[in-house]
C-alpha cells in the first residue's frame, strides 16, 4: 500500500512533465523552428535543403537577395525580414529557379562555376 502511495504522484509528475515541458516548438530561450536541418529563411518562409548534399538546380533565374545572416546557434533569434541561414555563409546569392514558383523553391549559388543548391518551401517561419 504504502508503494502505491508513492508511486502514483511520482507517476503523474512525471506525465504532466511530458505532455506539457516538451510539445512541438518548445524550446529554451523562447527560439523557434526546426534547426534539426538545413535551412534558409527568405520573405517569412523556410526553405530546406533535401537530403544530406541537397539537390542542384541546372537553370536559375534572377537574383533574390542573398543570405545576410548566418548562425548555427539554435537560441538565435532570427528577426523578421532577414534573410537567414543556419547552413550557408552570408552572401550567399539566392536566385529564382526557371519554370518553378518561389513560393515552392529557391535556389542559392554554392561554389564559383554555376552551382545552384535547390532548397524547397517547408511554409512560414514561426517566428
Amino acid at each position: 500500500m504504502r508503494i502505491r502511495i508513492i508511486l502514483l504522484p511520482l507517476v503523474l509528475a512525471l506525465v504532466l512533465v511530458g505532455l506539457t515541458g516538451c510539445g512541438p516548438g518548445a524550446t529554451s530561450d523562447g527560439a523557434s523552428g526546426d534547426w534539426s536541418m538545413a535551412f534558409v529563411i527568405w520573405e517569412g518562409d523556410t526553405y530546406k535543403r533535401v537530403g544530406a548534399n541537397g539537390e542542384t538546380v541546372g537553370e536559375v533565374g534572377e537574383k533574390l537577395g542573398e543570405v545576410t545572416t548566418f548562425s548555427d546557434d539554435e537560441a538565435k533569434q532570427v528577426k523578421r525580414g532577414e534573410v537567414f541561414s543556419n547552413f550557408l555563409p552570408e552572401g550567399t546569392g539566392l536566385y529564382a529557379i526557371d519554370g518553378v514558383d518561389e513560393k515552392e523553391a529557391i535556389a542559392a549559388k554554392i561554389g564559383t562555376e554555376g552551382q545552384y543548391l535547390k532548397l524547397v518551401s517547408s511554409g512560414s517561419y514561426p517566428y
